[in-house]
């Protein structure tokens, strides 16, 4: 892709960028190809079994999964068609951000989710609902304990990451600022995001059959449109993404009721003293870095590397020592080890 940038960009345009990916993707494909028939013995094949043995099962996940994510992008279709009634550059701004913001979520839940989806399959079919909770339990505690700061830092220092990433060539300050405010926004959904990673997969691995997931994400699009609307009013493009982390949280709360309520593998009670403890953490870090963050960049400066690195490490620094102090660290080690 940057070599399309870099030579076909004055010439085509916008267009080198879609270039650049087809081109990237049709790389990773007959790498992946090369990888498999060498290695693996794998050979390419015109037949197409349709009936094949574990193909309906591959149906079957594309339709819950592949339809849920499909609905879930609607939402950012009707955030970005709210957000083109606020003037030039909010479109941009609205989609910059999520980009930023999105690497979040893809490396921490997906991640997880996929390491543990097939173990939690395996885990369902041999009826330990208990295995599950514990489970469950360990990977919301981990993935709390490791947004809460991630969530500080792009709530604090939002102009300078979006500054040393974005601001080249025609991104002025202006954009920069705009940016930020829908990053800020889409920053607070960020634990609900983790988690709703992870669950989306769980809920699917415990009832593949069941559209609830179809249904919450179709239900989620009216509503989102409602707060877009709402919010965008007094807020700008950061409403917009603030709706966003707000249709994020109430689908969590959904899952969680449905694991707790249907299930039985989640209990809120056994989960509440740790994120009680994590949160207080949270929110005494933030209460010491916010006089620290008005005399740390006093000149103004959101280019500077150097401001925006010393920013983070007090925020998690801070973060952390509280957590000792609480002894948040403690249950989080557990989790990790299994314990």
């Amino acid at each position: 892709m940057i070599i399309t940038l870099l030579f076909m960009s004055e010439k085509w345009g916008i267009y080198s960028v879609v270039i650049g990916m087809i081109c990237g993707y049709a790389v990773q494909t007959f790498g992946l190809l090369h990888f498999l028939y060498n290695y693996n013995n794998f050979k390419l094949s015109p037949q197409l079994m349709l009936k094949a043995d574990g193909l309906s099962d591959v149906w079957l996940r594309l339709k819950v999964i592949g339809g849920f994510s499909f609905l879930a992008q609607l939402n950012l279709v009707v955030d970005r068609f709210f957000a083109s009634y606020l003037g030039v550059g909010a479109v941009s701004a609205l989609g910059y951000a999520f980009s930023l913001y999105a690497v979040l979520p893809a490396l921490l839940s997906f991640s997880i989710g996929r390491v543990i989806f097939p173990k939690l399959s395996e885990i369902n079919n041999q009826g330990g609902q208990k295995t599950i909770r514990k489970l469950l339990m360990r990977s919301i505690i981990v993935l709390t304990f490791g947004a809460m700061p991630l969530m500080l830092i792009l709530l604090y220092l939002a102009p300078h990451i979006i500054s040393l990433f974005l601001q080249y060539g025609n991104f002025n300050a202006d954009a920069v600022k705009l940016t930020a405010s829908a990053l800020r926004g889409y920053s607070i959904g960020l634990v609900a995001s983790l988690w709703d990673g992870v669950l989306l997969l769980l809920l699917y691995s415990l009832d593949r059959r069941s559209n609830l997931l179809i249904r919450i994400a179709f239900l989620s699009i009216p509503i989102n449109a409602f707060l877009d609307y709402i919010l965008m009013q007094k807020l700008g493009v950061g409403g917009i993404a603030l709706a966003s982390a707000i249709i994020t949280y109430t689908r969590v709360a959904v899952f969680l009721i449905v694991l707790q309520k249907v299930f039985k593998v989640f209990e809120w009670d056994e989960l509440k003293p740790y994120v009680f403890k994590i949160g207080v953490a949270t929110m005494l870090s933030g209460f010491i870095f916010y006089p620290l963050k008005n005399a740390m960049f006093m000149n103004g400066d959101v280019h500077s590397a150097s401001q925006a690195l010393i920013g983070a490490v007090v925020i998690t620094s801070t973060y952390i020592l509280f957590s000792y102090i609480l002894n948040t660290n403690e249950v989080v080690l557990k989790a990790i080890r299994g314990q």
